[in-house]
């Protein structure tokens, strides 16, 4: 009876993890991981289920790097700083997620670490409160304490950097680490003035990439291209410094030098997921529909599995009327949320627009409108799904707090008063 009880417990939890990783819920699916290390499986079951839950780290650090890309936009950090201390640990050994990270980290604008937390907090704090080095003229012997908190501080910080990485970070000089732990507090004007005090021997490609991306959030754009160029000239491999450089000449409007510098990266082991998922969206940008459904393609092919390229395939298709590989698409995005219950915002506001799944719509639309209530966009789709659904007096609630919303678009409020008036197609 032991044995039976065994075996189907061991069968239940193999199923379970392959269900949730079937339906991307990532996080249920890590959560069996110790039930899994102590059950009755053969070779092939374990070797399948390590897999699977590489898949599920994989899949929970892309959500946390997507949500901290989502609080960047939104200029939240320290929102962004929670979600990267859950991406960082997750995407460790995952050389193009560790460089995403790393490179999002060293983005942060100005104005947005100034407003996300004091002078001395540190991009990952968790337990480290940020005090670093007393500096004055005559600095005084650091306490054992002091010392401690500088390190901790450090090795938290390089805690998204990969464990090769980190090792040269730990290996420069104690003025190298003072200024990037400046750098990563947001002190930049300190920062900046640190690192151009530092020595030619100093001045290696991690050197050149650190300074580089400050010079790039301190709006130093001309200063920041050469700085980084500098760094992939030392080391071609070096793939943060080449995200970052493709990022800086996209956001600068050089859009045809950043094709390049994809283009002839597609080759590099571990950068063709990269590369083609971003030639697919500038293709897109200027209307090079087909190359860019082929691009991204390729894109899926080398492994990128993040819920923007998806959003972002669905999107293609349904431009051109492929309603049922757009559905594919949309279908394949995590519905978010520890649960990961229900569907995607995407696909549920595709199923809207094709008047589908009203009930399971208006659902996930409810959800969406919880987390963010003064959305006008959610406020006028929750009402169109309740409409679809045949509850017209909630629906006209919503479209009535769209025209009341002080800062909904023109089209929106169009459109809301166009289902008011029944005008609308």
């Amino acid at each position: 009876m032991k044995f039976l009880k065994n075996m189907f417990r061991t069968a239940s939890a193999f199923e379970a993890l392959q269900k949730d990783i079937a339906s991307g819920h990532w996080a249920r699916a890590l959560g069996r991981e110790e039930a899994l290390a102590s059950a009755s499986l053969d070779d092939e079951e374990r070797r399948r289920a390590q897999e699977l839950l590489a898949e599920a780290r994989r899949g929970l650090a892309l959500l946390n790097l997507e949500e901290a890309e989502a609080f960047m936009r939104a200029g939240q950090p320290q929102k962004v700083r929670e979600h990267l201390e859950i991406a960082a640990p997750l995407a460790a050994g995952d050389t193009e997620l560790e460089a995403r990270i790393h490179a999002l980290g060293c983005s942060r604008s100005p104005a947005a670490s100034g407003a996300a937390s004091s002078p001395g907090a540190p991009l990952f704090s968790k337990s480290c409160s940020g005090c670093g080095p007393v500096k004055s003229a005559a600095p005084p012997e650091p306490s054992s304490d002091a010392a401690i908190s500088r390190e901790v501080e450090l090795e938290l910080v390089l805690s998204a950097y990969g464990p090769e990485l980190a090792r040269r970070y730990l290996a420069k000089s104690e003025g190298f680490q003072d200024a990037f732990l400046l750098a990563q507090q947001g002190r930049h004007a300190q920062a900046l003035e640190a690192f151009a005090g530092l020595d030619a021997p100093e001045r290696d490609d991690l050197f050149h990439f650190e300074y580089g991306s400050l010079l790039l959030r301190s709006g130093q754009v001309e200063a920041a291209r050469k700085e980084l160029a500098a760094a992939l000239e030392l080391q071609p491999d070096f793939f943060a410094a080449f995200v970052t450089l493709v990022d800086l000449e996209i956001h600068a409007g050089r859009r045809a030098r950043a094709m390049e510098l994809l283009r002839a990266a597609t080759g590099r082991p571990g950068y063709a997921a990269f590369c083609h998922q971003h030639l697919a969206m500038l293709l897109s940008g200027s209307g090079e529909l087909d190359e860019a459904i082929a691009q991204g393609r390729l894109a899926l092919e080398a492994g990128a599995a993040d819920a923007g390229l998806f959003e972002f395939m669905g999107k293609l298709f349904e431009a051109r009327g492929a309603t049922d590989e757009a559905e594919s698409f949309y279908g394949r995005i995590p519905a978010g949320g520890c649960g990961g219950a229900g569907v995607s915002l995407a696909l549920a506001t595709f199923w809207l627009r094709q008047r589908k799944h009203p009930a399971k719509v208006l659902d996930a639309l409810n959800k969406a409108l919880k987390s963010d209530p003064g959305n006008p966009l959610l406020l006028l789709q929750t009402g169109e799904a309740y409409c679809q659904n045949g509850w017209k007096k909630e629906g006209g609630a919503m479209f009535d707090a769209v025209l009341a919303h002080p800062q909904a678009p023109e089209e929106l409020r169009l459109r809301a008063q166009a289902m008011i008036s029944g005008s609308a197609p």
